[in-house]
Parts: structure tokens; C-alpha cells; sequence
């Protein structure tokens, strides 16, 4: 399977969970090379999600999201995956730092 594939499997399932947990409706950004992958909102909260591994994340992909979720007025959120199919929502520096 190609890594376009996977990224593309693992951000469908982010959507899914957007859906799902939040009952959002979300845009994807297909083959972004951008700060965002998924633009999401549920009338009350919207959200801009960067999808990622979680030993590649970084505060500097963080601060691109921050400035990208500011123009929205959204919450920034950084998807980490790791194997096993588990999921951390990371909303602050702080946090990212942990969860490495």
C-alpha cells in the first residue's frame, strides 16, 4: 500500500471520528501538503485537524494549525495515530509535548 493510501485511510478515519464524537461535518483537503488535512464544525465548535504519526509530530506543525485555526476561529487540533489504531487529540503545546 502506498503512503498516500495510508495517510488517505488514516484521515478518513479522523473524519470518521469527527463524525461520530462530535457529530461534525468535515471537509478534507485531498493530497494536502498544507497545515490542514480536515476542516470540521458541528454548528457550535469548529475545528482544523492536521493529521499525523505520533512520532512525527512537532510543535512547529502545532503552530502552522494554530495560525491556520485563527483565521477560522476554530480549535486546533493535531491527530496523532500510533499502531494499534489508537488516537490522541492533541489542542495544546503542552500536551503535544507529552503525549511524545
Amino acid at each position: 500500500m502506498s503512503a498516500y493510501r495510508k495517510g488517505y485511510l488514516k484521515e478518513k478515519k479522523c473524519r470518521e471520528i469527527f463524525e461520530s464524537w462530535f457529530g461534525c461535518v468535515c471537509i478534507e483537503s485531498r493530497g494536502s501538503h498544507g497545515a490542514v488535512d480536515l476542516i470540521c464544525g458541528n454548528g457550535l465548535q469548529t475545528y482544523v485537524i492536521q493529521v499525523t504519526e505520533k512520532d512525527k509530530a512537532s510543535a512547529k506543525d502545532f503552530n502552522a494549525i494554530c495560525k491556520v485555526a485563527e483565521m477560522f476561529q476554530a480549535i486546533p487540533v493535531l491527530a496523532l495515530y500510533s499502531e494499534g489504531g489508537r488516537w490522541k487529540l492533541i489542542t495544546d503545546t503542552e500536551t503535544l509535548e507529552q503525549a511524545k
